[in-house]
């Protein structure tokens, strides 16, 4: 996590006393205490979540919901007037310079459709050592609530860009009967994404997941569209898709999901 945010280094941490957190966050920057803060309630959710007998999510998961949660703190305390679904404003991490040398670009953050649209998320997840394929696709409209989001393991592939595929026609197939609306499909393979977009004929290995989609798209008489997003801006779906490569058969979830999917969804939201 201190690769991503202005945090002590654990080795630092010690417990001399009863007010060991004090002396923690007292030479802190504001952004590293808050950083330092909100890990601690993410713990203690995860730490619920597991005394309940539920599945915790992958810390990977909460590094992700924790930090699309900060990006829209800071957004919102930065540019309380700006229109944020245009998604410009460049977010300054106050701070940072504390705990890390250089900069790191700023992780762009889901944007929702337009209004009167819904948006489509789908993302495979291919482990080459072990073969395992998930998928994870999210159905959202312009205010970021969740229509539906779905889960399942891809058992007829072997590659990343046929499960990408995989987990775009099984989402896309979902979303048809979840909505009348137009549809913008985002994923995280520029390779899929040319594909599906291209006019010409795919002739390659995965020419009839290509044409399955295309069909699907044929019949329709409403704009369905394809984009390509970076991976910090597919956060529900890779979470799922992951999930999903144990889960033999769909799930689906209307207007709801995982705890992790939900959190990670509402964090997205535009304010």
């Amino acid at each position: 996590m201190e690769k991503d945010w202005p945090i002590p280094k654990v080795e630092t941490i010690k417990n001399d006393g009863p007010e060991w957190l004090f002396t923690l966050l007292n030479p802190l920057s504001d952004m590293a205490r808050m950083v330092v803060l909100m890990i601690m309630w993410r713990a203690w959710y995860i730490r619920n979540e597991i005394t309940h007998d539920k599945v915790p999510p992958p810390t990977e998961v909460s590094r992700r919901f924790l930090q699309g949660y900060i990006n829209s703190l800071l957004c919102i305390h930065q540019f309380p007037h700006a229109d944020l679904e245009k998604g410009k404003m460049v977010v300054q991490e106050a701070g940072r310079a504390d705990y890390a040398g250089e900069r790191k670009a700023q992780p762009l953050h889901w944007v929702p459709p337009p209004a009167d649209w819904t948006k489509l998320n789908t993302d495979g997840s291919f482990v080459q050592a072990t073969g395992a394929t998930g998928g994870g696709m999210v159905l959202r409209d312009y205010r970021g609530e969740l229509i539906f989001t779905a889960c399942r393991q891809l058992l007829t592939c072997d590659n990343s860009l046929q499960e990408e595929l995989e987990a775009c026609r099984e989402g896309l197939q979902l979303a048809l009967y979840r909505t009348n609306l137009p549809i913008l499909v985002e994923l995280d393979c520029s390779k899929a994404v040319s594909m599906l977009s291209a006019k010409s004929a795919n002739r390659s290995q995965v020419r009839a997941l290509v044409e399955d989609i295309s069909r699907m798209i044929t019949t329709e008489s409403r704009e369905i569209s394809f984009s390509h997003i970076s991976r910090s801006q597919n956060n529900a779906s890779h979470a799922l898709a992951a999930y999903g490569r144990s889960t033999p058969r769909m799930a689906v979830w209307l207007r709801s999901g995982l705890d992790c999917i939900v959190n990670i969804s509402e964090a997205e939201k535009p304010p």
